[in-house]
């Protein structure tokens, strides 16, 4: 890799890294089911918005843009589908609701879980070499997950410890942000990163669009809608944050390094 690619791929680790901890404010003025369609609503409108100024200034139709991936076969579409669910739809919901439960220091711990996730995964489903010490790496992250969440109060009880269940939670949503990463790879050389992104993206905040609406709401719990009346401006900030930068910017970038040949474990 350049230093520039490098440069870049560390700052936009850093601005991902960031994200936990502005969903945590989010999360206090709204619920978690709302920052996560926050999140993910914002990121594909400023997508799209984007795709909007370039066939203005380009005057190119979306058909010459390629927004959408075509000629799919069965494969693609189960691809593009599980980034959807898993990615898209299922990781923001542990992951707020894994933030709401645990501290913002475990949330941005756990965060950093995901390369091992990452290199683990490449191994079992692209069967990418998998070193001995990757390996131990993953025994180590793991053992240190155990004790960082051994202290709970109420949780799954495993080995003689007390695993708390947002601490859990956000080690599914880890997990389902490296399907991201392994899933993409393997359409990033059919299609282009924005076809990937979109259809994927569009997908996902589809799913989380629909299961917001059918949770219903009381005049002590407000829907998910409902409950974004309660947002101030730093709320409206920390959505900006996670959504346009924290995962348009970060996610559609991955992807184009990714089509470079960036290592998954980058």
């Amino acid at each position: 890799m350049t230093p520039r690619q490098i440069f870049i791929l560390v700052l936009c680790n850093c601005i991902w890294a960031m994200n936990p901890s502005f969903s945590k404010i989010l999360i206090h003025e709204s619920t978690p089911l709302s920052t996560a369609w926050l999140r993910y609503f914002g990121a594909w409108f400023a997508f799209a918005v984007v795709l909007v100024v370039r066939m203005i200034r380009g005057r190119h139709s979306l058909e010459r843009i390629q927004v959408f991936p075509t000629g799919l076969n069965g494969s693609d579409r189960f691809k593009i589908a599980a980034i959807a669910f898993l990615a898209c739809f299922l990781t923001p919901v542990l992951q707020m609701t894994g933030i709401q439960a645990s501290s913002a220091a475990s949330s941005v711990l756990l965060v950093s879980f995901e390369p091992v996730f990452t290199a683990l995964f490449a191994w079992i489903f692209l069967r990418e070499r998998m070193r001995s010490k990757d390996g131990l790496f993953f025994a180590v992250a793991l053992v240190g997950f155990l004790i960082l969440s051994s202290r709970a109060q109420s949780g799954l009880s495993l080995l003689g410890l007390k695993i708390s269940w947002g601490d859990l939670a956000l080690f599914g949503a880890v997990a389902g942000e490296a399907s991201y990463s392994v899933l993409a790879r393997s359409l990033i050389n059919k299609f282009s990163p924005t076809q990937v992104y979109s259809a994927s993206l569009t997908g996902g905040v589809l799913l989380l669009t629909v299961f917001c609406v059918s949770v219903p709401g009381s005049l002590e719990h407000p829907g998910v809608f409902m409950s974004m009346k309660g947002i101030h401006l730093d709320g409206w900030c920390a959505a900006l944050w996670i959504g346009p930068l924290g995962t348009a910017v970060t996610y559609f970038a991955w992807l184009r390094y990714l089509k470079a040949g960036v290592p998954l474990a980058a």
